[in-house]
């Protein structure tokens, strides 16, 4: 059986195990206790980021190179559109939501610093790069392909990463469209059962 290993809190391993989820590949959880990595982990991810996956025949790190894996593994359903304008239109999505995901961990990051040593003018930046984001996505959210569609996913875990480190974020006051489309998403099984647990 795939080997994932994971935390709870991750968004990266989240969208893993949702798009396993509902392709129903069955994985073998194992959670990363950060103060002692396993050996099989770190060999498999040298970086020792989250998530990594083994296989029979490989490892696969980054949530990207594995969500491919899976795909290939199981084609339907489909988590990429077909077309390869569509496929590229859809890229740009996925990056822009994990572009969120990624500047949302960059401030919780500065945010376990020292006050003293925190910068403020670093943290204004990637908190309006967010709501720039999100803010496109507002304009764009009729372009998201439908759930369980990678855009979709990629989008939908952003928000609710953004929901549980920065609720003060208050992005749902400048973006219904956004809010609207996340309620309806964060209300299917597969979502609840993949959220983030407190530490």
């Amino acid at each position: 059986m795939n080997r994932l290993f994971f935390t709870h809190r991750s968004p990266y391993a989240r969208i893993v195990r949702i798009v396993a989820d509902v392709k129903e590949i069955p994985l073998e959880l194992i959670e990363v206790n950060f103060q002692d990595k396993p050996a099989a982990f770190l060999a498999a991810s040298p970086f020792g980021s989250i998530p990594a996956l083994i296989t029979d025949n490989a490892s696969y790190i980054d949530s990207h190179s594995i969500v491919r894996y899976l795909e290939n593994s199981m084609p339907t359903p489909p988590v990429f559109p077909a077309h390869t304008h569509e496929w590229a239109l859809q890229e740009n999505r996925v990056c822009l939501a994990y572009g969120i995901t990624d500047r949302a961990v960059t401030i919780m990051k500065e945010n376990m610093r020292p006050e003293e040593l925190r910068s403020a003018s670093q943290l204004s930046k990637v908190r309006s790069e967010i709501c720039r984001a999100i803010a496109w996505f507002e304009v764009n959210i009729e372009s998201v392909l439908p759930f369980p569609m990678l855009d979709a996913i990629a989008l939908a875990t952003a928000l609710g990463y953004l929901e549980f480190r920065l609720p003060d974020l208050e992005w749902r006051a400048t973006s219904p469209r956004v809010q609207k489309w996340f309620d309806e998403i964060q209300g299917t099984a597969v979502f609840k059962q993949t959220g983030p647990t407190p530490s």
